[in-house]
């Protein structure tokens, strides 16, 4: 890196910082949701912490976050209290955003100690494993000091310095674009073409290496480095420059039975006007597009309401559906049904939940089951409200006997329940060529 450019990185990031010392949030930013996840304060819960000194919450710089979630259908509040695990049963997906140790509430210099105690470390783990969606996003020092000791619990290393992609000139936005960082992926994808994410734009921030089972979204090129300044805003003239190269400054993982998306940059889910002359930073840049479509596709990983997991999802549902005749279970082949199922019969058709329930109860007379299903094929409509699922019916010596094609709907809740079912006698058609 030479000196021209060093200089040049330390007066945008000086110049960059003390804009964003004097952000407010922009009211006037709404993007489109043409199809919200959920219904109207229907989704799941999401806690954006405010507990620890952070530098962006629910009723301020990430006002804006909130209030794209809320139209998506998330019920979204602020988040005051320490984490444990009483504290979190109430929340789905916690969202921590520049969190800070009291030392550096007010003076951003070394030495970053943790923003949480260790116990609170332990429990947020313990959460996520049992099912439990994180979103941590730490900018550049001292934010990513202070979330080192939390990722470090699910193998992100962070490096406490400002984050300068390589082989770029410094920008007031730094952009990863498909072959070139922005690397493809469920959060990338969406749930439709019209969702695809081809750039987004971040605002100086931090690198982190994720563990190998990660799935990294934005990834730092060659001659990438990370400026570890001692003080900030801005960077200290000996900083040590750490290769970034393969680093990443996004990336989502699996952990037990939750999920968790670690980000290194937060203006870039913010929107923002700065300074005096009011320039607009994060998702209402003219340069970020694409942020606030990063951002929902995200949220929709971290809630299993992508494409690829609602086809999962009805899947699932349809084999835990058999499974109550196997289990001989009426009253819980009957939770799956919605109030308007309608079940087509050899000699009649059944309409509304309790008919069906009734017309089938005869199945579940005796100790045997008199046939199985399982789903073979499952389609899911792009809007993602319905589902087709179809496979083979057999008897109790395994035999097919049939075919079934069910129809589930997505309800408001996000469970799947089934709207319409026809059985078919096997399909006697010659074998494809």
């Amino acid at each position: 890196m030479t000196k021209r450019f060093l200089l040049s990185c330390i007066f945008l990031l000086t110049a960059a910082c003390g804009a964003r010392a004097q952000q407010v949030s922009d009211p006037n930013y709404n993007p489109a949701v043409s199809r919200p996840a959920y219904a109207p304060d229907a989704g799941p819960r999401v806690a954006i912490d405010g507990a620890h000194y952070n530098f962006h919450t629910v009723d301020g710089r990430y006002e804006p976050f909130a209030r794209l979630l809320r139209r998506d259908g998330y019920r979204v509040s602020g988040f005051a209290q320490p984490f444990s695990e009483a504290s979190l049963k109430a929340v789905d997906v916690l969202v921590i955003a520049n969190a800070l140790a009291a030392r550096n509430a007010e003076d951003w210099s070394l030495p970053t100690p943790s923003a949480f105690a260790p116990d609170e470390i332990a429990a947020v783990r313990a959460w996520v494993e049992k099912g439990g969606s994180l979103f941590l996003i730490a900018d550049h020092m001292p934010f990513a000091g202070a979330a080192g000791d939390l990722a470090g619990a699910f193998g992100v290393e962070y490096s406490n310095g400002y984050a300068r992609p390589g082989g770029r000139e410094p920008a007031m936005a730094d952009l990863f674009e498909v072959g070139a960082g922005l690397e493809e992926s469920a959060v990338t994808r969406g749930r439709s073409d019209g969702e695809r994410v081809t750039k987004v734009a971040t605002f100086t921030g931090s690198a982190f290496r994720p563990p190998k089972d990660a799935i990294p979204v934005l990834v730092f090129g060659a001659k990438s480095v990370s400026l570890e300044t001692k003080k900030a805003p801005g960077i200290t003239p000996d900083a040590p420059q750490v290769p970034i190269e393969g680093w990443c400054q996004g990336a989502v993982m699996q952990v037990g039975k939750g999920r968790v998306a670690v980000f290194g940059e937060a203006a870039m889910f913010s929107a923002q006007l700065a300074g005096p002359q009011r320039m607009p930073i994060g998702m209402n840049s003219p340069d970020a597009p694409q942020n606030y479509r990063l951002l929902l596709n995200l949220m929709h990983w971290l809630t299993g309401a992508t494409g690829e997991d609602l086809g999962r999802q009805v899947r699932e549902t349809e084999i835990a559906f058999a499974k109550t005749m196997a289990a001989r279970d009426h009253a819980a082949f009957a939770s799956y049904l919605s109030d308007e199922a309608v079940f087509f019969g050899q000699q009649r058709v059944l309409r509304g939940k309790a008919a069906v329930a009734a017309g089938w109860k005869q199945f579940f007379e005796g100790a045997a089951a008199p046939f199985s299903w399982e789903p073979e094929r499952v389609e899911v409509l792009e809007s993602g409200t319905l589902a087709l699922s179809s496979g083979p019916v057999r008897d109790p010596e395994g035999r097919g006997i049939g075919t079934f094609t069910s129809i589930w709907r997505r309800e408001a809740d996000g469970r799947w329940k089934i709207v319409f079912d026809k059985g078919c006698p096997p399909c006697d058609c010659p074998p494809k060529p």
